[in-house]
């Protein structure tokens, strides 16, 4: 119970020889139904699935078994995974989930880029302001944001979170992943002209 995932920069994942990796993945006891999970929070994390033949398979695997309340998923980038960036999916006895908001998160070059449910019941559910387009990290090994893309400034605000990976203040709209976007500073210096008149 009260369980939050946030500020995580979570990259290069994969297998050569096995398809099934994951970026954040809840594994729970399959020897019985009477499992109880309540308020998990994940927040503000950059997961990015390592390249093709290396590739990862979920994003984030979800808890599915069980009496499973209040999710919340948000202001998450999650690029590159095989198969879905969210997905629960009860692989041993069904459950359910009774309200799992998933907001304001970016998916992008997932193999399907939507959550997916499978053996579990979900009631009071939410997907709002989804984004699926590229998040323009500033390059391959930094995944701090270009600035030029719906990141920034994307995210809601979550109380009680004030800053990102660097110890940076959250803006508010906060950016999407893990990272708040600066913008670069620009220095004018003052020029002085003279002007002489000759006589």
């Amino acid at each position: 119970r009260n369980i939050y995932v946030y500020n995580n920069v979570i990259e290069g994942l994969g297998y050569l020889d096995n398809d099934y990796s994951y970026g954040i993945l809840f594994v729970q006891d399959k020897s019985n139904n009477n499992t109880i999970v309540n308020n998990i929070n994940i927040f503000h994390n950059t997961i990015v699935s390592g390249i093709s033949p290396a590739e990862s398979y979920i994003g984030i695997q979800g808890p599915a078994e069980g009496t499973i309340t209040n999710i919340a998923i948000k202001n998450n980038i999650i690029k590159g995974f095989s198969s879905r960036p969210i997905y629960f999916s009860a692989s041993g006895y069904s459950g359910t989930i009774d309200v799992c908001n998933v907001d304001n998160d970016l998916y992008y070059n997932c193999g399907t880029n939507a959550v997916a449910y499978s053996g579990v019941t979900v009631t009071n559910d939410t997907q709002n302001n989804i984004v699926v387009q590229d998040p323009g990290f500033m390059s391959l090994t930094d995944l701090h944001l270009n600035g030029s893309t719906p990141p920034v400034g994307g995210g809601v605000a979550i109380p009680g979170f004030d800053t990102d990976y660097d110890d940076k203040l959250w803006k508010n709209p906060p950016s999407i992943g893990a990272y708040e976007y600066d913008a670069p500073s620009i220095i004018i210096q003052n020029s002085i002209i003279h002007k002489w008149h000759t006589p």
